[in-house]
């Protein structure tokens, strides 16, 4: 077995060009697929979960959470008279004037908000009671993709706001700006209208009641399920197209190896004759796919870690920022690609010499 170690080290080294030109190919394939499946999983498990603990009350479109609705404070009396005497208000908008420039406005009591949405601080400070007008908290999405931190200066509908702190939630509000809920109301000429009321779940009112015409209760997290959906889509089409690259990476992967073989048909030939069993062809096929994938893999690792992730914190889709995190999930599809890709480079050189008889091998055919 030394001997077919040794064997198929030297061949690759012969053909150490095409071997390189392999592990490029795979490599750029593997690091973009990786990046579109680790942002696409991220995406879905920041956008696609409920919280239980609190109700929203706000326009019937649903879209409340995120696109925002306007609402007369009258509402806040009939939640009272429901029972609810810790209605908690807040103003949400979208503003800018492009994708590129969007930014999510969430407007908030600032007695109360934590309560609403627990937040870990990155840096700087929480927003507090009594502070003056003009300063605002930034979700990490939107800090990294906007390059904002902790003294920047955030633009909101062409106000400066200064930012005190960058908090993280692991949901949908890490693309949100948080400023007061008096800031908000002026910026966006609200009065003392409002987006939405948050009330504690398990009271009088359930998921789908109408609290009065144009205003009904839905379940806090709700929206960032329709946004999710309509993100997904996007996914699954860049997806498939990044699926079909890896395809046709794939097929070139095993023509290519293929050829290495072919052209060392003689050399199998004479150790079929010299009674080499299927386990030492095995050994030699497996040792040549798997330097060139272990070495595609290391460079589109490189590649994603430190261009693709990079990069792609700067964009935005649908002008939502797109965040990451590592998962299990993305690390058993990393080593399924690669498994799936060196087995079905060794065996399918394997089989062809197998199949292929002696006389064939030697040329005497």
């Amino acid at each position: 077995m030394r001997a077919i170690f040794q064997l198929a080290l030297k061949d690759l080294r012969r053909q150490w060009g095409l071997a390189v030109i392999l592990a490029l190919l795979f490599g750029v394939t593997f690091s973009s697929y990786l990046t579109l499946i680790t942002y696409q999983q991220s995406e879905s498990q920041a956008y696609a979960g409920v919280d239980k603990d609190w109700l929203v009350v706000g326009s019937s479109t649903g879209l409340g959470e995120i696109y925002g609705s306007r609402i007369k404070p009258e509402v806040a009396e009939r939640l009272k008279s429901l029972g609810y005497s810790q209605a908690i208000p807040e103003v949400r908008e979208i503003v800018g004037t492009s994708v590129n420039t969007m930014i999510m406005v969430r407007g908030m009591s600032l007695d109360n908000y934590a309560a609403v949405t627990p937040f870990k601080l990155i840096s700087g400070r929480a927003l507090e009671p009594g502070d003056a007008s003009r300063v605002a908290m930034v979700g990490e999405t939107i800090a990294s993709s906007k390059d904002l931190k902790t003294g920047s200066t955030v633009v909101l509908r062409g106000r400066e706001f200064e930012v005190v702190g960058v908090f993280e939630t692991g949901a949908l509000e890490d693309n949100q700006a948080w400023i007061s809920l008096p800031d908000a109301q002026s910026l966006l000429n609200y009065g003392t209208d409002v987006s939405i009321y948050f009330v504690p779940a398990g009271g009088k009112l359930q998921v789908g009641d109408n609290v009065e015409e144009g205003v009904s209760v839905s379940q806090k997290g709700e929206s960032s399920r329709l946004h999710d959906r309509t993100l997904q889509s996007f996914f699954k089409f860049m997806g498939m197209v990044a699926f079909l690259g890896g395809m046709a990476t794939v097929i070139t992967l095993i023509n290519l190896l293929w050829r290495l073989a072919y052209l060392h048909r003689r050399e199998f030939g004479i150790m079929k004759s010299l009674g080499f069993r299927l386990n030492a062809f095995l050994l030699y096929f497996g040792m040549q796919s798997g330097i060139i994938l272990i070495t595609g893999l290391i460079l589109g690792l490189a590649v994603a870690f430190g261009v693709l992730f990079v990069r792609v914190k700067k964009l935005s889709v649908f002008g939502f920022g797109m965040a990451f995190s590592w998962n299990i999930n993305s690390f058993w599809i990393m080593l399924g690609i690669t498994l799936g890709v060196f087995a079905v480079g060794v065996i399918t050189p394997l089989v062809s010499i197998q199949r292929t008889r002696i006389p064939d091998l030697l040329g005497r055919n």
